[in-house]
């Protein structure tokens, strides 16, 4: 369970599980790599970090068991590889649905704001609208307690009567400063 909670609400979590498969393969990698070629341990760690960045299942490898720990090296180089990938690939998505759930502040100028959802509000959005007379067209910023999905949706019944608008919907509560 703790575990758990961690890699859900420690964003460090993630991180420090990388550095530290990492350090723990480098020095497995290092201590099995002197242990059976013979070679110094300045050296072992030498070919143990060239096999985790730049794995190619230890080639250039002199002997046999050489070859072996190089490969296998080779292969948690690419386990952590994909543990980079992955982090790099969560936070490019955690940072899409945070865009995406409509949280972020509005930086408008000029626009008017409709606090709440409803029928009436979409049709006080069309009427303001099909009023609007400006070139670049009518810039509305809805601030709602339901989602910007389900916002979103509800609008898209009157796209014929607000294309050519600027529509921004943000989740918040109109009472709420930090919503506003």
């Amino acid at each position: 369970y703790e575990i758990n909670w961690l890699f859900a609400w420690k964003e460090q979590t993630k991180l420090v599980l990388l550095v530290s498969v990492t350090i723990v393969w480098m020095v497995v990698g290092s201590t099995t790599y002197c242990f059976f070629t013979g070679k110094s341990l300045g050296t072992a760690v030498f070919v143990t970090f060239t096999q985790l960045i730049e794995p190619d299942g230890g080639k250039n490898a002199t002997s046999f068991w050489g070859r072996v720990v190089c490969g296998f090296v080779s292969v948690g180089g690419l386990m952590i590889f994909a543990l980079i990938m992955t982090l790099i690939r969560d936070r490019f998505e955690a940072a899409l649905e945070h865009l995406a759930d409509g949280v972020e502040p509005v930086i408008e100028a000029n626009h008017f704001v409709v606090i709440g959802w409803s029928e009436q509000a979409a049709g006080l959005i069309v009427e303001l609208c099909e009023a609007c007379t400006t070139d670049e067209g009518c810039k509305i910023a809805i601030l709602s307690r339901k989602s910007q999905k389900e916002v979103e949706n509800d609008l898209n019944r009157f796209q014929d009567d607000i294309q050519g608008h600027t529509i921004m919907v943000r989740t918040g509560k109109g009472y709420n400063r930090n919503g506003l």
